[in-house]
């Protein structure tokens, strides 16, 4: 049964959370990430599992803002229940893949640091992935069969029970991203004190001080999300306009999130540099040698003209301007 439903944000704070936060946050971001994704593919920067990973965020955060966009078109031209709760759920699936790859991408830098190998370590992942299953499925049919508050919440008793698994899921991969960058930290820590106290093994050290840069570069992008997610526990939690109009800024991450990918990983940078910016540099150079071509078309034509004077007689001038041709100019006047 799908229960009547009426917006209970006011009309001033909805205006100005879609049109100058959500929408825009939504085409920035889908293109951005949109763009990358297909320079890594293109440009083959796929070799690592790590890199693999990137990419599947890419696109989740891709399909986001597209989804989202074409749910706000079709609710504008005909609003309906079915198309609120698909918000809804779409929402949920969202932030908990973006939750779950976030995870995946703490747990690739410790089993890079501790060296454990992929067919190993790819159980973990297996695990995770089913936890977000069985977590997310009864989530989407809650907000499928229950009236929803602040247009995401279920309010019956059993939906409301069942939606709280979404916000767990949340909750672990906060605290697992927090856990796993923890312990990575200190055994690279630990892996560079052994190092420094032998007779300056000077390969080493480098590698263990780059997994240090990647490891700080991976928890800067993960903390973006961290600090973006926990509003919305807190808006489950608490629910209130205010707390629905912060947690709304969930949608920042789609934006931020690739451009901290772009910032941190030099290669798929160089590939987005390759593929985009310098498409986007030859379409402009093209553009304006069109421009140009145009106008000097322009002027050719109107180059030999005509200018009105008396009729009485008719004077012939030569003139030469700096073209590699003779304009004959003819002119009426006394």
């Amino acid at each position: 049964m799908t229960a009547a439903y009426q917006w209970e944000i006011p009309g001033t704070w909805l205006n100005l959370l879609v049109l100058c936060l959500f929408i825009p946050a939504y085409v920035v971001g889908s293109m951005l990430s949109a763009s990358i994704a297909y320079s890594m593919v293109v440009e083959r920067v796929l070799g690592s599992r790590l890199e693999r990973i990137v990419l599947g965020m890419l696109w989740i955060y891709t399909y986001w803002g597209v989804s989202e966009l074409v749910i706000f078109a079709l609710d504008l031209s005909s609003p309906s229940n079915l198309l609120r709760s698909l918000h809804a759920a779409n929402i949920q699936v969202c932030m908990g893949l973006t939750g779950l790859f976030n995870l995946f991408l703490a747990m690739e830098r410790f089993f890079l640091i501790r060296r454990i190998a992929d067919r190993v370590s790819t159980k973990y992942y297996v695990l995770f992935l089913a936890f977000f299953v069985i977590a997310i499925v009864p989530s989407v049919w809650a907000v499928f069969t229950s009236p929803l508050h602040l247009n995401i919440i279920a309010t019956e008793a059993v939906q409301a029970r069942v939606q709280s698994l979404s916000v767990l899921l949340l909750v672990v991969d906060i605290i697992g991203v927090i856990v796993f960058y923890t312990s990575t930290y200190i055994l690279s820590l630990k892996l560079i004190r052994e190092i420094t106290s032998n007779l300056s093994p000077e390969k080493e050290r480098a590698r263990i001080m780059a997994e240090r840069r990647v490891l700080f570069s991976c928890t800067v992008m993960s903390g973006s999300f961290i600090a973006f997610s926990i509003p919305v526990v807190i808006n489950v939690a608490f629910p209130s306009d205010a707390a629905w109009a912060i947690s709304g800024t969930i949608v920042l991450d789609n934006v931020i999130a690739p451009a901290l990918i772009l910032y941190f990983m030099p290669m798929i940078r160089e590939a987005w540099m390759n593929r985009v910016v310098r498409a986007l540099v030859m379409g402009a150079c093209w553009w304006g040698r069109r421009k140009q071509q145009a106008d000097e078309d322009k002027d050719d034509e109107y180059g030999g003209r005509y200018t009105a004077g008396s009729e009485d007689s008719t004077s012939v001038e030569l003139v030469t301007p700096q073209v590699p041709f003779t304009v004959i100019r003819v002119t009426q006047g006394g």
